[in-house]
């Protein structure tokens, strides 16, 4: 490959602009100080001969993030889903791994938003559980972190840190200290938390001993809380894909409920929802009418006495027994109550948040404070679990569906999509409520939709939930778990020049003789990024410089209505005086108009905003290379080459296949994970929960063999070009940015003829 000059400063590497005097070699050498970083203590490795093919994988994920295809790449996928058939969950014992690696991986994530695990399960000699957690090495949100000065983000190779024990835990079990440290809160380091995590789900007694069953879940649940409050209030505050559900909720008046058109008779045998509802009746309703609870931590101005009935006549009742908890006589109750657990559950949630952690430890009322919040959140949100989880709160949705249409979240969710493709929400949002091939499919109904909107408030519960359910099952037969992290480098925020991703056919080869060129597509890119620039740098002047004789011209314009604003603001002024502040404000908002482009058509702004990398290699990308599944089938060139240096493979033997993924993984890691197993001829294809559709920018391991990096450039780079030709067909943007362009700097009215 002949040398190719490369941007010296960040400027050019957006625009693709190159520097002379500088080549390919000098930068892999910058890209790649992390790793050769010669005051670090750790081992390094060269710079692999993967680095250019990488750089433009970050290229090709970064413009397939701001160019927002209509259609997902790959089809959304849920494998826990019933009546799935996701690749590699042929068994029962997969899908079980799954979801109980799932729920690990939510709870082990600590300050980090995303952790994948892996696990020894299926070959472990029965005596430790064994699971290694890898988490994102670059944080996506900074006010979460607690432990900037964590080991593990200052790693140059691949390393595997074991969990460490806190200081004031000598003596005690994991689930003693876990109860103790919720009364006087200390937030543990990384490290310190899969200690606590890992000890905390083992009874040197028995998994089975009274006491440990008694504990296991309050104290597990409060501590959940008490590390994970601010995700909650976060996710259950989104403007845009949480409230839209509550206010939506909020607005239907409990006496326009309608009345049931018919009952469905429950099922002989108790399904799982009939169960949650039966918790839900004795677990909280009967708990709060008999103030089993202390009154102080949650008082109820809703009257629900036909749901206390309920719970008493129940309460005696064999575990057999159910009833339907949502009838005529129960709507109106169950509604109100609903919309009061979910204001307490925001309130106790802001407490938290107002709180200083600090006080919550160092003073008795602050702890004491602390723990009480941490405790209402522990009640309410046990309730609403269970209510998200049971057969009455999906009746109810159905009985309200015409009430709730007027103001159907759904719209907003679709309208965010663009906008937030990185928002956690919207990649669970995605999977959870689209079983379709695209997003343009996507038809889940509203019931559904509100149902899925609670339970994913109230993950961590639910995981919660799973993992205890897991250790005290007859499944679970280890006398020990081990938590270790695996600690990777921290990827670069170089990328490749677009103008070199499409100079010539080396990173993404169409087929022979297909049209348009790379060359083409690499001629439309240079013209939109121009113009986009030039058109931003018009309006600019366009701001302080537009004249009454402007707006004149431009009454006569339809498009926008661009014509009906000049003659709004020309009848307010008068011509002889200079435009007042409100004028100045009212022709400021119109130049904006002149170039509001639809999410569509801002892929050229986007594109010239594209300053650095900001994205990381996903978790499961660092966990799956490192597998025995995947590197006991590399050749020994590749592992000479490209894991050189790399002396954990020995420890990682006995992990298996199976990768839990705190969120849904995104369909770069999807297609990454079922390359790794097709090229290489691994027997056994990694099995993962599932794919939203939102591709973001994204890295690869830098031990990762060329092979596979290749073959992922091309598979998106495939995309990519898909989704710019139809870029280019529409051919609307370019058009509408330079009839702007001509129309305002010569001030001629005649380009804007309607086309």
């Amino acid at each position: 490959m002949d040398d190719i000059s490369l941007p010296s400063n960040i400027e050019d590497l957006a625009t693709g602009e190159r520097a002379s005097g500088s080549n390919i070699h000098s930068s892999k050498v910058d890209a790649f100080a992390l790793f050769n970083n010669k005051s670090d203590e750790n081992p390094t490795i060269d710079p692999p001969s993967n680095f250019d093919n990488i750089e433009a994988f970050k290229t090709i994920t970064m413009m397939l993030d701001v160019l927002q295809l209509r259609r997902n790449p790959i089809d959304i996928r849920d494998n826990l889903k019933k009546g799935t058939k996701g690749p590699a969950i042929k068994d029962s014992s997969d899908r079980q791994e799954i979801r109980t690696l799932c729920a690990f991986a939510q709870l082990a994530a600590g300050e980090h938003d995303i952790a994948a695990l892996a696990t020894n399960r299926i070959s472990t000699d029965g005596s430790e559980l064994r699971i290694i957690s890898c988490v994102n090495p670059l944080l996506k949100d900074p006010s979460l972190t607690t432990t900037s000065k964590n080991k593990e983000d200052r790693v140059s190779l691949p390393e595997i840190h074991k969990a460490s024990r806190p200081e004031c835990a000598e003596g005690l079990t994991g689930l003693e200290y876990m109860g103790i440290i919720i009364k006087r809160w200390k937030r543990p380091t990384s490290s310190e938390h899969l200690w606590i995590l890992s000890n905390a789900l083992i009874s040197p007694n028995g998994q089975h001993d009274p006491k440990f069953l008694s504990d296991l879940i309050p104290n597990l649940s409060k501590y959940t809380i008490a590390i994970y409050y601010k995700n909650i209030a976060r996710w259950f505050g989104d403007k845009c894909l949480s409230l839209p559900f509550r206010n939506a909720l909020e607005k239907v008046m409990p006496t326009d409920i309608p009345m049931l058109q018919s009952t469905v008779k429950p099922p002989h045998r108790l399904s799982y929802e009939e169960v949650n509802d039966m918790d839900f009746l004795s677990g909280f309703v009967f708990h709060y009418a008999k103030r089993l609870e202390d009154p102080r931590l949650i008082e109820l101005t809703t009257e629900f006495p036909k749901l206390i009935e309920m719970a008493v006549d129940a309460r005696g009742k064999s575990p057999e027994y159910s009833c339907e908890v949502y009838t005529n006589e129960t709507r109106i109750e169950f509604h109100s109550l609903l919309l009061e657990l979910l204001g307490l559950l925001d309130a106790a949630l802001k407490a938290l948040t107002d709180m200083d952690e600090e006080t919550a430890n160092s003073t008795n009322e602050g702890a004491e404070q602390f723990y009480s919040n941490v405790r209402r959140v522990d009640i309410i949100g046990y309730a609403l679990q269970r209510i998200a989880t049971g057969r009455a709160f999906g009746k109810h949705m159905q009985n309200i569906e015409t009430l709730l249409l007027p103001n159907d979240p759904r719209k907003n969710v679709r309208a965010v999509s663009t906008e937030h493709s990185k928002a956690f929400l919207m990649h669970h949002w995605v999977v959870r409520t689209s079983g379709s091939e695209s997003e343009s499919k996507t038809t889940m109904l509203l019931p559904e939709s509100y149902v899925n909107w609670l339970q994913l408030m109230l993950r961590y519960i639910n995981a919660v939930e799973v993992l205890s359910g897991y250790v005290t099952s007859h499944h679970f037969t280890f006398k020990s778990i081990s938590l270790s992290t695996l600690a990777v480098p921290k990827t670069t925020n170089t990328f490749l020049p677009w103008t070199r991703l499409f100079s010539d056919n080396t990173f993404i080869s169409p087929e022979k003789g297909a049209t348009p060129s790379n060359e083409d597509i690499l001629e439309f890119l240079d013209v939109g990024s121009k113009t986009d620039k030039e058109a931003d740098e018009l309006l600019s002047q366009l701001r302080s410089s537009l004249t009454v004789d402007d707006l004149k011209k431009l009454t006569g314009i339809t498009y926008l209505n661009i014509g009906r604003n000049a003659r709004r603001i020309l009848a307010k002024i008068d011509e002889s005086t200079p435009f007042s502040d409100d004028i100045r404000a009212e022709v400021v908002a119109l130049c904006n108009v002149l170039v509001e482009l639809p999410p569509r058509e801002q892929f050229f702004r986007n594109l010239n905003k594209m300053m650095a990398f900001e994205g990381t290699a996903h978790c499961e990308m660092n966990l799956a290379t490192l597998l025995p599944a995947f590197t006991e089938q590399m050749t020994s060139e590749e592992r000479k080459s490209y894991y050189k240096n790399i002396n954990i493979l020995s420890d990682m033997q006995g992990f298996g296949h199976v990768i839990g993924v705190s969120e849904p993984s995104c369909p770069s890691c999807a297609i990454f994970l079922e390359k790794l197993a097709s090229i290489s001829g691994s027997p056994s294809a990694f099995a993962i929960r599932g794919n939203h559709g939102t591709i973001s920018g994204c890295s690869l391991p830098p031990w990762t063999p060329d092979r596979f990096v290749a073959a992922m450039n091309a598979r998106l780079g495939s995309i990519l070009r898909q989704g710019l030709i139809a870029l280019m067909q529409e051919d609307s943007y370019s058009r509408k940015i330079k009839l702007l362009e001509l129309a305002f700097r010569y001030r001629r009215t005649d380009l804007w003829t309607p086309t």
